[in-house]
């Protein structure tokens, strides 16, 4: 069922780019792709800019799943649905805004290659304290801390979740020329936004097996994979 969930997510988005391209006039559909294509190019030729869409790319696919299907399944598997869920939605939200505040006040004192480094780390800390919390069995010990440590968990994710959008706008602002703003930062997005139905298929393809332990492996896997695309190389147009 979550399988199908994902792929009827994919049919539908399918469903309303077609409907928008019929309703266009033939000749602005020409200009708006040789347009599209023109972006494109110019961010295949921009080292910094695709690395930073496919860092989205991959930001997307965690967040995304871990919020909306991961982990309100996993809750529901350990009886701590209505409160706990809150509880951690709550913890994850807190340390975004947080985060957000304190580089609000303190980003101009911090590098940028830095952060798009380290938050990754962080993020995938934050999931190992879940994967080490669900891996044990806590559903039927009213007294156990393991809810906590979720929240706790939740937390620090967040917490090195939150300067990502601040970034993107940070970097996107540098590296992009004016006049080309509108159709790059629209391919962008495209390529941000793929996360969103991979990390749902990803998560409910692994959910139906059951295998916990393998979800929150790939997560940390591309989180680390995240930090490292950004160990060689500058922020250069």
């Amino acid at each position: 069922m979550l399988l199908l969930d994902s792929l009827s997510f994919l049919v539908a988005l399918m469903l309303v780019t077609i409907g928008v391209k019929a309703t266009r006039p033939h000749s602005l559909a020409v200009s708006g792709t040789q347009r599209a294509r023109d972006a494109w190019k110019w961010m295949l030729s921009t080292p910094s800019l695709l690395k930073l869409g496919i860092y989205d790319l991959i930001i997307n696919i965690v967040a995304v799943a871990l919020l909306s299907l991961t982990l309100p399944v996993l809750a529901n598997i350990n009886d701590k649905q209505a409160v706990w869920l809150g509880i951690w939605l709550t913890c994850f939200a807190f340390g975004t805004t947080l985060t957000t505040l304190a580089y609000t006040f303190l980003g101009h004192r911090l590098s940028v290659i830095r952060l798009l480094q380290l938050t990754p780390i962080g993020q995938a800390l934050g999931l190992s304290l879940l994967l080490w919390t669900f891996g044990r069995d806590w559903s039927f010990d009213p007294n156990s801390t393991a809810p906590l440590l979720v929240g706790f968990g939740m937390f620090v994710y967040g917490l090195n979740l939150g300067v990502g959008s601040v970034i993107d706008a940070t970097v996107l602002q540098k590296l992009v020329p004016e006049d080309k703003r509108g159709t790059v930062f629209s391919a962008f997005s495209s390529i941000r936004y793929t996360g969103v139905p991979l990390g749902i298929f990803i998560s409910g393809l692994l959910l139906e097996q059951n295998n916990t332990a393998m979800l929150f492996a790939v997560f940390i896997g591309l989180l680390i994979i995240n930090s490292s695309l950004w160990f060689r190389g500058s922020l250069q147009a």
